[in-house]
């Protein structure tokens, strides 16, 4: 009696919550009032009563799932995608790849969270493919780590023939930062060949994402990186081999500090910031004073980060 009385709340917070908690109740009225709150107004509150249903083996409200989805309410189309990764049946992967392509960020997170949860990979493709189109560094992200734990080797040999095929170097960097961000050793062959790329960005990129390995076995990708010709290729080599206890890092980002390009200045007092290296606030103290502003404003920031350090 206690929790039907909140499923009458004006809170939707509350009527959810009280769905779940009912959810979890095994006799024949609580499946009565689980088949009405399946139209109750609340897009939560009928998500979690048709999830209900369906782990008692209830198919009850499924079928007006794909009708929903062209509703102009994002939260609906959001709820759907989240119900179809819950009941996590192999058929739902069509609908949700159909709303990768979502007008919303919110819709197109569900969606691949999602199929992530259903698990299979047989949509490793068409889930890679949105990744050149997706606009939202956090949902490129997600589509990265979802297709290597659908399936590793699958997800790695798109990933690479996305990589090789992309003309775009921006495209080219991001899809090497988002295999950063997912730390997987599985990425390392293709994190080593973007480290001959052309493109700075993806250099640059992927000494960062070998450098989140965390793995002192990757240290000779990283060393002839120091000897890049750009200052932010130089810079995350140096970082990454200082935390991996690389000595070479020291005499690159002392040279970078001297160097008469301002650039490499600049790139060497944020990375000295970044790792934290008291031992050079003498240099940082020195370059609160050079000719170029840029150059200034790093060097205060670097020590500015220094300073809570100690």
């Amino acid at each position: 009696p206690l929790l039907r009385a909140f499923l009458n709340y004006a809170d939707e917070r509350v009527r959810a919550n009280a769905v779940e908690a009912i959810g979890d109740i095994d006799n024949p009225e609580t499946v009565e009032i689980l088949k009405v709150l399946v139209a109750d107004r609340n897009n939560r509150v009928r998500a979690n009563a048709i999830k209900a249903l369906w782990e008692r083996g209830i198919r009850f409200g499924l079928n007006t799932l794909p009708e929903e989805l062209r509703s102009p309410n994002t939260r609906k189309r959001a709820s759907v995608a989240y119900i179809l990764g819950e009941i996590q049946e192999d058929r739902s992967l069509d609908l949700l790849v159909g709303l990768l392509n979502d007008i919303s960020p919110t819709v197109r997170n569900r969606a691949v969270l999602s199929i992530g949860k259903i698990g299979s990979a047989r949509v490793i493709s068409q889930l890679i493919d949105s990744y050149m189109h997706e606009d939202e560094s956090h949902i490129r992200d997600a589509i990265v780590k979802t297709a290597l734990q659908l399936n590793q080797d699958l997800a790695m040999a798109r990933l690479t023939e996305k990589f090789s095929r992309e003309e775009n170097a921006r495209m080219r960097s991001m899809l090497i930062k988002s295999l950063g961000r997912a730390e997987d050793p599985k990425s390392v062959v293709l994190l080593a060949k973007a480290l001959r790329d052309s493109d700075a960005r993806v250099r640059a990129n992927a000494v960062e994402s070998l450098g989140q390995l965390k793995d002192q076995q990757y240290t000779d990708l990283l060393f002839p990186m120091l000897n890049d010709s750009n200052n932010r290729v130089r810079s995350n080599a140096a970082m990454a081999l200082w935390k991996l206890g690389g000595t070479g890092a020291v005499l690159t980002l002392k040279q970078m500090l001297r160097s008469s390009h301002k650039q490499m200045r600049s790139s060497a007092a944020w990375a000295l910031g970044e790792i934290g290296a008291l031992q050079f606030s003498d240099l940082l103290q020195d370059l609160t004073s050079d000719t170029d502003p840029d150059v200034r404003r790093c060097a205060l920031k670097a020590l500015a980060k220094l300073s809570k350090i100690t």
